[in-house]
């Protein structure tokens, strides 16, 4: 209570968001360490010794006194395959239910066959705005380097 000015007989509850109960499960322990999750969003979280005072990612407390995270965020990087598998699969979701297998399989099957690199296209996930690093709701999603040799397989890498 004094370290903080609180009253005493104040009630606490400690509780943290899902990143920073990650980082522990993770072993986010030491400064260095980083680590990635993907679901509907992505989350990059690197473990520092030193406070994050940047613009382009976002500090984040860690669990662990002395410890900080620094954390890069976008928004739809889960969900924007699943959007590609809703507007462009209906022929892998078709052929899914065929063989009764999950269509993003057959999509993952695709981008297997593109090279590293996606042969050159590059996807910006941006399908409700963007957070780290550019912070703009308005941003939208886009192909970059899309040619006619492009397969559906080098757009599902991408």
């Amino acid at each position: 209570a004094a370290a903080t000015g609180l009253a005493p007989d104040t009630p606490v509850i400690a509780g943290m968001t899902d990143g920073t109960a990650a980082s522990i499960e993770v072993g986010l322990v030491r400064p260095g360490a980083a680590a990635e999750m993907t679901g509907q969003s992505t989350v990059l979280l690197i473990c520092s010794d030193t406070p994050y005072r940047g613009n382009l990612l976002f500090p984040l407390g860690h669990p662990i006194a002395g410890l900080h995270l620094v954390v890069g965020a976008m928004v739809a990087t889960g969900g924007a395959l699943r959007w590609f598998r809703d507007q462009l699969g209906a022929h892998e979701v078709a052929e899914a239910a065929r063989l009764g297998v999950d269509p993003f399989d057959l999509l993952g099957e695709q981008a297997a066959q593109s090279r590293p690199g996606a042969n050159r296209v590059v996807f910006l996930p941006y399908m409700y705005g963007e957070r780290s690093p550019i912070w703009d709701s308005a941003a939208r999603g886009v192909f970059f380097g899309v040619s006619l040799a492009t397969t559906k397989g080098d757009l599902v890498r991408a």
